[in-house]
């Protein structure tokens, strides 16, 4: 049974990244669904202003966080895995080609091999 419950979270999360690159996102659905198969705690989302008139929408999972769903006022949808991190919480893809950083009520975005900041200066 519990093999089967991984194998079902593992096509969860591969439906939610087809659904991310696809622009098929439909704001809340995946939350809902997750949330309603007991996979994930309720969510806290927040947005968070930036610089260039950007902004990014965090929807966080505070008892599990496992990952953190953001949309990006670029019309991005991405899923992005916690990561290890010294201070604040920091969530980035396997190779860190994206990483999100998030320390009270800021935060900012890297991006690319050089880690070059494309969201920076993001505050609640």
């Amino acid at each position: 049974m519990k093999t089967i419950r991984i194998i079902l979270l593992v096509l969860i999360v591969i439906g939610i990244g087809l659904i991310c690159t696809q622009s098929l996102w439909v704001p809340g659905l995946v939350d809902r669904i997750l949330v309603a198969q007991g996979y994930v705690s309720p969510s806290k989302t927040v947005t968070f202003r930036c610089d260039l008139s950007k902004s990014i929408v965090a929807t966080f999972y505070p008892a599990d966080d496992k990952f953190v769903i953001l949309t990006l006022s670029d019309g991005r949808n991405i899923v992005v895995p916690h990561a290890l991190s010294a201070s604040g919480a920091r969530y980035a893809k396997p190779d860190e080609s994206f990483v999100f950083w998030n320390k009270g009520n800021t935060a900012f975005i890297t991006e690319g091999k050089v880690g070059a900041q494309t969201y920076s200066d993001c505050a609640i």
